[in-house]
């Protein structure tokens, strides 16, 4: 695949989901502090990850692990957003309010990795089933080696997904 080839897929794979991006181009320098961007023309790209203009990762793919890369990050950007948006608001409780702490006490209290690990397995998986399978190992090993908290299983939630054609 040449880099066209990739951007065009991407950008049919974001329609697919309903995230039309008809200008999406593959960034070829690092846009932010922490950010990923992509060089070469194709057949072989340089996959690059920088933080705080310092490379860290340099990885050689083909143009369908490209497309692959950027679509997970996309749809875990998306869904991690989803995840924040569904968390309930808990008041800072009395004391802290007598003491005129009102942050203390307060904020999120259902997140779980769980509600988003699914959500980006289930959205993923309906583009390509490979890429949902893939996601899956991923995080069941990213469990394993870190397990979820007796809150965040007691806090897992199914995300609506019906607004990227996902069941």
């Amino acid at each position: 695949m040449k880099r066209m080839d990739v951007e065009t897929e991407i950008r049919t794979t974001l329609a697919r989901l309903r995230m039309p991006q008809p200008d999406y181009v593959l960034p070829s320098q690092p846009v932010e502090e922490r950010d990923t961007h992509v060089e070469g023309q194709g057949p072989i790209f340089d996959w690059v990850v920088t933080h705080d203009e310092t490379e860290v990762e340099r990885r050689q793919v083909d143009g369908h692990e490209i497309v692959f890369l950027v679509m997970e990050a996309i749809t875990a950007a998306v869904v991690r957003a989803q995840e924040e948006a569904t968390r309930s608001y808990r008041k800072p409780g009395l004391l802290a309010r007598l003491r005129g702490k009102t942050a203390m006490g307060g904020g999120f209290d259902d997140y779980s990795r769980q509600t988003w690990m699914d959500a980006h397995i289930r959205l993923m998986g309906s583009v390509h089933a490979g890429w949902g399978t893939r996601l899956s190992l991923h995080y069941e090993y990213q469990l394993r080696k870190y397990p979820l908290t007796p809150a965040e299983r007691s806090q897992t939630r199914r995300l609506d997904l019906s607004v990227y054609g996902v069941d």
